[in-house]
């Protein structure tokens, strides 16, 4: 008698087994690629970590409390802030602006600062605006000469969005400053107009420690108006040889390249603050998802990690080298355009072009004083000199190298006419030419 076969359990077991591992598989899968996603972020995060752990111990800001720390008045220090704005408070509004578009020479740019001793047809127009505006002007004086720090209220943690009132109001005080002068200049009194120069030297630099690149911008404003001024009632102001001193000495203690070295400090905290609340970037602008922030975090500080380093170095080649930096940046935006290369796009600081308003602020700062140098020679001397080397020492303490190639300032002396000038960002010698990026020019003549 045959055996009855078993039932074939095998193949049925075999069955199931395989639509498990079938049903089994997407399910790896995704966990898999969940699991992945998981170590990538978590990676970040730590290289995130890592990279700011590495700037603080530069000791270097990586968030707005590290920046209001930073811009804390020092220890002892005399605080003039207050009287600062008590000065500027009525500049900003509606009226100060009307009252100013009645002045050609301030709303025209090709208007030219009114000369001393030549006709002005706005005289009266500029008496009745300083007569209406004299307490706001007493109030800046007596700031200037308190000779206090400033430090304005400023909310680091709105990032990008951080509002600069005081910005607008102290370009309105350089402005009726620049007026104060020109009045003070046409009437020949030089302590007055001396005291003036000051003010608004003065005035400029108390954003000189804000980590800001706007402010930074809005100081070398105020100061390249400052040093135009000078240069335009140097010839026919009779200031003293004191005042004069007094002017070399306050354009010396003046620079621009560490203010701009901070002021990507501070953009490089912005961009941090951006990655981690997209709030602070305003409205209208893309934001990264949220799995990607981490990532874009970590591009755009490897991004700012350069030009940061650069701005602490010195001469002629940190200009050439952030310009290559931006252009390497920006191409490799444009040929990449993930989350990550976006975000860096939109926070990336227009690095190399502040660090050429820093660069062509303080050549106009070594024309300025130069120029003077010239006009203590003159009354010294009784001419012009041939060579700025003749300067040297008795007005001069050296002739300023241009900060464009590292070469001597170019000089040339036309009759009573002198020309003082920079190769400019193309670094060729244009022979004074200041069109477009060519040679920067500081021109003056002294009456025949």
């Amino acid at each position: 008698m045959n055996a009855t076969p078993p039932p074939a359990r095998s193949r049925v077991v075999g069955f199931k087994g395989c639509m498990l591992i079938a049903a089994g598989v997407p399910f790896g899968i995704v966990v898999s690629i969940l699991l992945g996603i998981y170590i990538w972020q978590r990676n970040l995060h730590n290289r995130v970590d890592t990279m700011l752990a590495d700037i603080q111990a530069r000791d270097e800001p990586v968030s707005p409390l590290d920046l209001s720390i930073r811009y804390q008045l020092p220890d002892g220090a005399k605080d003039t802030t207050e009287l600062w704005l008590r000065g500027m408070a009525a500049l900003d509004g509606e009226e100060f602006g009307k009252d100013l578009a009645g002045l050609e020479f301030h709303t025209d740019d090709d208007a030219q600062f009114p000369i001393p001793g030549e006709p002005w047809v706005d005289a009266d127009a500029a008496q009745s605006l300083l007569q209406k505006y004299a307490d706001q002007l007493k109030l800046l004086h007596e700031a200037a000469e308190a000779e206090g720090d400033v430090r304005y209220d400023l909310k680091f943690e709105e990032g990008l969005m951080l509002m600069l009132p005081h910005c607008r109001q102290l370009r309105q005080a350089a402005r009726l400053l620049q007026i104060e002068v020109a009045a003070l200049a046409h009437q020949g009194d030089a302590d007055g107009a001396a005291q003036s120069i000051r003010t608004m030297g003065r005035l400029g630099e108390t954003l000189r420690d804000e980590p800001v690149l706007i402010s930074l911008l809005v100081r070398i404003a105020i100061t390249r108006m400052n040093c135009e001024t000078v240069r335009q009632t140097l010839p026919h102001v009779a200031y003293s040889n004191q005042q004069l001193v007094d002017m070399d000495a306050m354009l010396s203690e003046r620079s621009f390249a560490d203010g701009f070295h901070e002021a990507l400090l501070g953009e490089r905290v912005f961009g941090i603050l951006a990655g981690e609340d997209p709030s602070t970037m305003g409205p209208g602008n893309a934001t990264l998802p949220r799995f990607m922030k981490n990532a874009g975090i970590v591009h755009y500080l490897n991004a700012m990690s350069r030009p940061v380093e650069i701005a602490a170095g010195d001469g002629p080649e940190v200009l050439t080298e952030l310009q290559e930096l931006q252009e390497e940046i920006e191409l490799q935006i444009k040929t990449d355009r993930s989350f990550d290369k976006i975000f860096t796009a939109i926070l990336l600081p227009a690095f190399h072009a502040g660090a050429e308003a820093a660069v062509k602020g303080e050549v106009e700062l070594d024309a300025t004083r130069a120029a003077i140098a010239i006009e203590r020679y003159r009354r010294h001397h009784g001419r012009l000199p041939a060579t700025l080397d003749a300067l040297v020492p008795d007005f001069l303490g050296r002739v300023p190298n241009d900060r464009f190639d590292g070469q001597p300032l170019r000089y040339a002396v036309d009759g009573n006419r002198v020309t003082i000038y920079s190769v400019g960002p193309n670094r060729q010698d244009d022979g004074g030419r200041s069109e477009d990026d060519a040679d920067v020019k500081f021109e003056i003549a002294w009456p025949e």
